[in-house]
């Protein structure tokens, strides 16, 4: 797998590599000091370790924000020593985050959160979802999925592709769906690998489709979708 860290300060880059090597033996991992050179990458990795602070206007999360521009698939770990500071940036940014990892780095959480990126780049394209509509059952896979919707005795499943329809109950629906969905509002269930950007009231999709969040759910949506990408002392 292409992995890349970028850090302007070296010292934690040489700290990194020296103190974790061995974690990515069956990796092609990179190092870059500056989030241009990044972007300027052809073909961006599959997972980046980036730092926030970067002392020039732009912070990590607006470097984020263009590498998801770029690559929506790309998936990015912050790496940081100002976790709450960022932290509730984080959602109003249109960026493919998994994980806050804070300096320094300590092994347990690398490897954790590493993993668990990694399954879902590798698994992502074979996991499938099993609609029953009315007159077949569909293999539709997860991550395609953007999310569904209540419509009268039915729900509506909408995807990259098509629209499914599926006669049963929202709450119903969501029992059968896995962990990487949540419902956001009495009307809607969201594919959190989906979410491009979080607000106060709504969340963005990386197809652009704004779905509302409620004020009676908010708070504890927050709480799944903020353990969803992990964050990690």
């Amino acid at each position: 797998m292409n992995i890349a860290y970028c850090d302007n300060e070296l010292h934690f880059l040489e700290e990194f590599l020296n103190k974790f090597s061995d974690i990515f033996a069956n990796d092609t991992l990179k190092l870059y000091s500056t989030p241009e050179e990044l972007l300027r990458l052809q073909i961006m990795p599959d997972i980046i370790f980036m730092d926030i602070e970067f002392n020039r206007e732009e912070n990590g999360l607006d470097y984020a924000e263009k590498i998801f521009a770029a690559s929506p698939n790309t998936r990015i770990i912050f790496i940081t020593a100002y976790t709450e500071k960022f932290v509730q940036d984080i959602f109003l940014k249109k960026v493919n985050v998994k994980g806050i990892l804070s300096k320094p780095v300590q092994r347990t959480y690398l490897q954790h959160i590493l993993d668990k990126v990694r399954n879902d780049v590798v698994s992502e394209n074979s996991r499938k979802i099993l609609l029953e509509t009315k007159n077949s059952t569909e293999a539709v896979k997860e991550s395609a999925v953007l999310y569904a919707e209540s419509s009268r005795h039915c729900c509506i499943v909408h995807t990259d592709d098509e629209d499914y329809t599926v006669r049963c109950k929202l709450s119903e629906l969501a029992e059968k769906l896995p962990s990487s969905f949540a419902v956001c509002h009495k009307s809607y269930i969201v594919n959190m690998n989906r979410i491009a950007a979080f607000r106060r009231t709504s969340v963005e999709l990386d197809s652009g489709k704004v779905l509302p969040v409620s004020r009676s759910r908010a708070a504890e949506f927050k709480d799944i979708y903020f353990n969803h990408i992990g964050k990690f002392e």
